[in-house]
């Protein structure tokens, strides 16, 4: 192993150690507004950045889009109308990249869940099996892959047996020599395949699989940083 990896993989260990996760996450006590919420929050961080999916979340809540959205009376045209426009983010406005095809993705979900007379709460009590809720999920949510299910089902407390596979945990198990340099994730095999040798790393490190993407997210971003400052 490199120094670089050295050092990184010694910092992921000591932040784990800092982390607090919270125990009293469960999905079967979330209100349908906060399900929504964060499975919105899942759509919209696809490809950009968190913080500024963050605030346009922001925006729907103050706007009431998502109790609208639960009584059908909310227009795809509303969500596009939120998006279109610049957040301030870092003492400079941001566009999202997407707003047309989110609002579209958005809008469709929130159909076929509640324009079916469903809810979120109902559809995750179909199987307690996390694997086949996340593929039941892309199934029926439009724009929502395998990483963003993943997130979706982790932190609303649903199970802890997914992994969240972005290009932060990638570039990180490359950078330990778990993965090959050329691996790319392109499909619902090399996912599943990446997501069982992140786990069995952590199982050979022994890590707390709790806080150890959580970790590696935050390592990462500040990893590849300064190496663009260099």
């Amino acid at each position: 192993m490199s120094l670089d990896s050295i050092i990184v993989e010694k910092a992921v260990e000591g932040l784990m150690n800092k982390i607090k996760i919270p125990h009293n996450i469960e999905w079967q006590s979330c209100s349908e507004y906060l399900l929504l919420k964060e499975l919105a929050l899942c759509l919209l961080s696809s490809n950009i950045k968190y913080e500024v999916a963050l605030l346009y979340i922001d925006e729907f809540v103050g706007k009431n889009y998502f109790q609208k959205a639960i009584h059908n009376d909310l227009t795809e045209e509303k969500i596009w109308s939120s998006l279109k426009n610049p957040v301030f983010l870092k003492g400079k406005w941001v566009k999202y990249r997407f707003p047309k095809l989110k609002s579209n993705q958005l809008f469709q979900i929130i159909t076929k869940i509640y324009g079916s007379g469903l809810s979120i709460k109902e559809i995750l009590s179909i199987t307690k099996s996390s694997v086949k809720m996340r593929d039941l999920l892309i199934n029926l949510c439009p724009g929502i892959g395998y990483k963003q299910a993943s997130m979706f089902l982790r932190n609303i407390g649903y199970g802890y047996d997914l992994a969240i596979v972005d290009t932060h945990l990638i570039d990180y198990l490359k950078l330990v020599e778990v993965l090959p340099i050329s691996t790319k994730v392109t499909n619902k095999s090399i996912y599943i395949k990446v997501e069982n040798l992140y786990f069995e790393y952590a199982f050979y490190k022994q890590y707390n699989i709790n806080k150890l993407d959580l970790a590696i997210w935050n390592v990462m971003r500040l990893y590849k940083s300064k190496c663009l400052l260099k």
